[in-house]
């Protein structure tokens, strides 16, 4: 869930007044975006294929499809 406020800035490049950043926080907090791990967030650089299936990989029903496709 998006917390209402957020007390420090998500990344070095996006600021607690950004549009998105208290979804970016919960993204962050929720490990969906360990792939940039200490680096910046990159707002306006184009978002990769991989990255989403990076994202996608660790929600919850895509983690369990993923074991269910590997068991069989």
């Amino acid at each position: 869930d998006e917390p209402s406020t957020i007390y420090s800035n998500p990344y070095p490049d996006i600021t607690r007044q950004h549009w998105a950043a208290r979804a970016i926080y919960a993204a962050k907090q929720a490990g969906l975006l360990e792939y940039l791990s200490a680096g910046d967030f990159e707002p306006d650089k184009p978002f990769t294929r991989g990255e989403a299936a990076e994202i996608m990989s660790k929600l919850k029903f895509v983690k369990e499809d993923i074991k269910n496709l590997l068991t069989r």
